[in-house]
């Protein structure tokens, strides 16, 4: 039997004696979003002294702490910087090929900060409004490009369609008023953003070619651009000596041999490394050799399309000697930049020039990025 008081006069039971429980240090957390940083939670109540949880402000939803944690989110960029925006510092680059617009692609620049680069490559499409010159110099084509918004950058670099040919080779070069389309890696140069090592993908031609009529060894060729049109006429020999205007190449003897090679077929066949002197190669019997004081002089590089250098500020030479007992008719060189002679005479890149002797010496008169060589010999 229960009573309510100690002279047990007031009769009553368990069920009247029990008190319901109340809890007196109620918490109130409040909902937290979570980061890509961070996890976040819901809106919750908790009990201080029992650290039971509720999901209603009345306690009447009991739920536990694990329910009501929130785990980290992936990064976002909804105002489209390509910065998430919880200000973690990463990057929200677009996907790898995609096309960007030039505002696009500048604002991605900024995006992956100074000094670096994005890990993928995206296409861009503008026209040239100018060249940017690097060390006094349009070859390496280094242009502003704008689109119809007027938003520009600077593609640094142009090459080929694969990227193996730089720009001054090109066979039509893009020039001011064209437009292009390029493909490679956003760039941030000090604080810039650029389009780096751009391969070209598309060109809309709108400059007026200046066209060089055929020779021996050239086709129709454009002056400004490098674009080609047809095949090169070749010798015509007369009595033994072409007859072309401006060339007088003698007919090789029977039983010549003709040695012609690139910079990159050699380099490939003897394993010559970037950025490395070589002072000398035979090929097919026929010994070059390349001498001068400066130390780069003989250097081997690998930029596009290969080349064998030679630096006139230490007087450098190239000497090419053929078989013993026999004799060198003709030498052609040719060049993406610099010049050379032979016998105090210019050399044209590309065109051969008639020489006698089982030793010929040739002398450069500028820095000379050698990309081919073809010696003749009977």
């Amino acid at each position: 039997m229960v009573w309510a008081d100690e002279a047990l006069t007031q009769l009553t039971n368990h069920k009247n004696v029990k008190l319901p429980v109340t809890h007196n240090d109620i918490i109130h957390v409040e909902a937290k979003a979570p980061t890509c940083k961070a996890g976040g939670n819901v809106e919750y109540w908790y009990c201080g002294d029992c650290n039971m949880v509720w999901a209603d402000e009345a306690l009447l939803q009991i739920t536990n702490h694990m329910n009501v944690k929130l785990g980290t989110v992936d990064h976002k960029d909804e105002n489209a910087d390509y910065k998430c925006d919880f200000d973690c510092g990463t990057v929200v680059a677009p996907a790898a090929d995609s096309t960007l617009t030039i505002e696009q692609a500048v604002a991605l620049g900024q995006a992956v900060g100074s000094g670096k680069s994005t890990d993928g490559k995206y296409y861009i499409t503008g026209t040239i409004t100018g060249f940017y010159s690097y060390s006094g110099s349009e070859s390496y084509g280094n242009v502003y490009i704008e689109d119809d918004n007027g938003d520009s950058i600077l593609v640094y670099g142009i090459y080929s369609e694969d990227g193996k040919i730089g720009y001054s080779l090109l066979n039509g070069k893009p020039l001011v008023g064209d437009t292009i389309t390029v493909y490679g890696i956003i760039n941030n140069f000090n604080g810039t953003s650029q389009l780096k090592s751009g391969w070209l993908q598309d060109l809309v031609v709108n400059h007026t070619h200046d066209w060089a009529d055929a020779d021996c060894y050239n086709p129709k060729t454009c002056s400004l651009c490098n674009l080609t049109d047809g095949e090169e006429l070749g010798h015509n020999y007369v009595d033994g000596v072409c007859d072309r205007a401006g060339c007088g190449a003698i007919k090789p003897a029977e039983g010549s041999v003709t040695v012609s090679f690139t910079a990159a077929e050699v380099a490939e066949a003897n394993g010559w490394v970037n950025q490395t002197k070589y002072s000398s190669v035979t090929v097919d019997g026929v010994l070059f050799t390349a001498a001068g004081t400066d130390s780069n002089t003989g250097k081997y590089y690998t930029k596009a399309p290969g080349s064998w250098r030679f630096y006139s500020s230490g007087n450098a030479t190239l000497t090419i000697k053929a078989p013993e007992g026999k004799n060198i008719s003709s030498v052609a060189l040719t060049w993406s930049e610099g010049g050379c002679s032979y016998n105090d005479t210019a050399m044209a890149s590309g065109v051969a020039i008639t020489v006698s002797g089982n030793e010929i010496v040739i002398s450069f008169t500028a820095k000379t990025f050698v990309n081919a060589i073809e010696v003749v010999y009977a």
